[in-house]
């Protein structure tokens, strides 16, 4: 209350209106309760209000040092005289919150300005000044009792404020909303000082976490941010307090504790309160609420309760936080690696480049044949391996770097301030030769490299996901390129995989638009001129790109699996037309060929799908033969041997195309059950000039004889029995005969 301002209308007003008039000459007269909580009452005359400060600090003085009461004078007011009567309780009555008053207590003060000379004042006017305080006392206590229920009236408002402003916070909004509650709390209680504090009862300290006033030091450079709990006792104390705690004067228990807070402070604090509630969780004391006073305080239980709610609120607000933060940290963690996964990733790159002029590089990892080596040493395994390439990754980069898996055996670095291409092309290399040092895993020492895509933000406009779509075109690049190196991005590679990508989308539309076509290249006995074949050749016809061969869209068909579909069409298609050509010639009785990828033949029902072929074409099983590639037998060798004496077993005739130019040993032939081995070009056009392709061809010759199997060469042998048409220009168009029109 402004204490220039006439009250009147309430109790203590009356009072003091009473005693201007008995006490003669009388300008100014007021009532000063102890409790800072509380607001003084002054009844002044609008001539004269300057006396309110007069008296104000007057009456300040004596009731801070209880006295000395009486008769005052002061060089503000040389020509008035002052009288200060303490008002003190009596126990009669006036009980508040179960609390009674001490008799002689100290209430306040009764303060009169008098225009007379100091010690003028006559006996009748004393005694009626004394009267009127022992009125004071008891009308105090009635006008504090209406102030208590008007302060428990603004402290339910203020819980709901608070209560409000909590459960809207949210992690980022988290240290405005402690920090608001704090001081809110603070200015309410009057306290001198207030703080909120959170204990970590897995690393045993007391972590501050909000105060007011705010000393504006930094966490880790604070004394008192960070407190283990055996500091010294009054840090220790809170660790498993559950009740509300005041604390007198707490620096005379402990010289440690007054040393780090003026350490932390600056200040050397004597004589204060401590007044402390606890955050309490499922029987655990989870921190505090705590407010330092500069004289003696006494809380009411009303608000110890109030101070409990908030308490019970900040709980609250500090676990749905936690389970939040649990909630991101999980959505932007890998859960193998403990590393970044792809969403931090794309976020953190944003941040830097909306913060950051400095230029980004971002390095996109793969390992090299990862799957076949967790195929061949278990998932277990390829697990622990991951976990230690992120290990070394994570300890390898500086701290301003950042590290991602994207999934897989696939991971990201981003480096910052490399020095461009160079500097990033640099610290690749070390990662690369990192990532190649042995580690043992499950008592075998595996050695893995990797490749390495580079991609170098120069400008803030670029996104994460172009970043990172550059980064995956160079990676494809390198692994093109031979595998474990490195190769940055440029704008060539862009082109070339749009192609590539405009090429796979074609591809999934070719399938089921029926935009394929099959040709047919025969084979010719020289002798007789008799066509003993024909290879299916796939064919297809691309709108904007006319008709395109095998050898410019299966390679990316087998990157992308959609050679299996592919494969099973012109199978079907196949069987169809060659059942079509020998009805049509039933003296002819030719054999169609058709290429198999490794892809189908390690499909999981594919002797069946050979199966249903034959028979919705009705082609009988001797006039297909099944053309593989030595690659087919490298990822599992015994799988494929047994597919392919199943497939035998049907009357399909087997064949290995392009022998010499695989992996496959011609130790290994006797075990496949195959009916030709068609020699690569390579091998018979090297074979007239060197002995050792020579050796191997003679050596085809030799299992032939052996197995009567027929074995094929080029035209280029000294002795040629059969010609392929592509000698002579010849193909057949099969499109007449589609797989449709053979079912009709």
């Amino acid at each position: 209350m402004d204490p220039e301002r006439f009250v009147v209308g309430d109790h203590i007003g009356n009072l003091l209106d009473g005693v201007t008039r008995l006490v003669k000459g009388t300008a100014a007269a007021g009532f000063f309760p102890c409790r800072p909580s509380e607001s003084p009452v002054i009844c002044v005359s609008e001539f004269h209000t300057w006396l309110a400060r007069v008296m104000t600090g007057t009456t300040t003085e004596a009731l801070a040092d209880d006295g000395p009461w009486g008769s005052r004078t002061t060089t503000a007011a040389p020509d008035w005289s002052l009288w200060v009567e303490p008002v003190r309780g009596t126990g009669s009555d006036g009980r508040r919150d179960g609390d009674a008053e001490q008799a002689g207590e100290l209430l306040g003060a009764l303060t009169l300005v008098v225009w007379r000379p100091a010690g003028e004042l006559e006996s009748s006017e004393l005694e009626a000044i004394r009267l009127f305080a022992g009125l004071g006392a008891r009308t105090g206590r009635s006008q504090e009792q209406a102030g208590e229920q008007a302060r428990r009236g603004r402290l339910d408002e203020l819980v709901s404020q608070i209560s409000e402003r909590l459960m809207s916070a949210t992690l980022p909004s988290l240290p405005d909303a402690l920090d608001w509650t704090v001081e809110t709390l603070c200015r309410f209680l009057g306290a001198h000082a207030a703080f909120l504090r959170r204990n970590d009862h897995v690393a045993a300290v007391s972590v501050l976490m909000a105060e007011y006033p705010s000393r504006g030091v930094p966490r880790e450079e604070d004394p008192l941010g960070v407190v283990p709990f055996d500091a010294d006792p009054i840090f220790q104390s809170p660790r498993d307090f559950r009740v509300p705690m005041i604390v007198r004067n707490p620096s005379s228990a402990d010289d440690g504790y007054a040393d780090r807070v003026h350490e932390g402070t600056g200040a050397m604090i004597t004589m204060f309160t401590g007044a402390a509630v606890p955050l309490v969780h499922a029987d655990v004391t989870e921190g505090m609420l705590a407010f330092v006073y500069e004289s003696h305080v006494d809380w009411t239980e009303y608000e110890v309760n109030a101070l409990r709610a908030v308490a019970s609120l900040l709980v609250q607000l500090l676990h749905r936080i936690d389970a939040e933060e649990r909630l991101r940290h999980s959505a932007l963690t890998d859960e193998l690696t403990g590393l970044a996964n792809r969403r931090a990733l794309l976020e953190e790159v944003s941040r830097r480049r909306m913060s950051a002029a400095k230029p980004l590089a971002l390095l996109f990892l793969d390992l090299d044949r990862f799957k076949v080596m967790n195929d061949y040493l278990g998932h277990g395994a390829g697990d622990r391996l991951l976990r230690v390439i992120a290990d070394r990754i994570r300890t390898s980069l500086r701290p301003v770097d950042f590290a991602a898996r994207l999934g897989g055996d696939e991971f990201v670095v981003l480096l910052e301030d490399t020095g461009g291409a160079l500097g990033s092309v640099a610290a690749a290399q070390r990662l690369l030769e990192i990532i190649a040092q042995p580690i043992d895993v499950g008592g075998r020492s595996v050695t893995h490299t990797g490749s390495i895509g580079i991609a170098v933000s120069e400008s803030d406009r670029m996104s994460g996901e172009k970043l990172l779509g550059q980064a995956d075109i160079a990676l494809y690049a390198a692994k093109a390129q031979g595998r474990n190196r490195t190769v940055v991005f440029d704008e060539t590679m862009q082109a070339s995989v749009a192609h590539r990508s405009d090429t796979e989308l074609q591809l999934r539309k070719a399938i089921s638009d029926d935009a394929f076509e099959v040709y047919y290249q025969p084979e010719f006995d020289l002798r007789t001129g008799r066509i003993l074949a024909v290879e299916a050749l796939l064919r297809w016809r691309r709108e904007g790109y006319g008709i395109m061969g095998a050898g410019d869209f299966i390679p990316v068909a087998e990157e992308t699996h959609l050679i299996t579909d592919i494969d099973r069409w012109v199978l079907e298609a196949a069987c169809n037309q060659m059942a079509h050509w020998r009805r049509q010639f039933p003296d002819a009785e030719p054999m169609v060929r058709v290429n198999m990828s490794p892809a189908q033949l390690a499909v999981p029902g594919v002797v069946q799908t050979v199966t249903g072929s034959l028979e919705r074409s009705g082609l009988v099983p001797g006039a297909l033969c099944l053309e593989i590639t030595e690659q087919a037998m490298i990822s599992d060798v015994e799988q494929a041997v047994r597919t392919l004496h199943d497939i035998r077993r049907l009357g399909v005739k087997l064949a290995i195309d392009d022998f010499g130019t695989g992996y496959t040993s011609l130790a290994a032939l006797p075990q496949l059950p195959l009916d030709e081995l068609k020699v690569d070009m390579s091998f018979v056009r090297r074979s007239a000039t060197s002995p050792a392709d020579e050796a191997i061809v003679q050596s085809v010759r030799d299992e032939k004889a052996r197995r009567r199997m027929i074995s094929t060469f080029d035209l280029e042998t000294t002795e040629p029995e059969w010609a392929l048409g592509y000698r002579f220009d010849i193909v057949l168009e099969g499109r007449n005969a589609t797989p449709r029109e053979n079912h009709k």
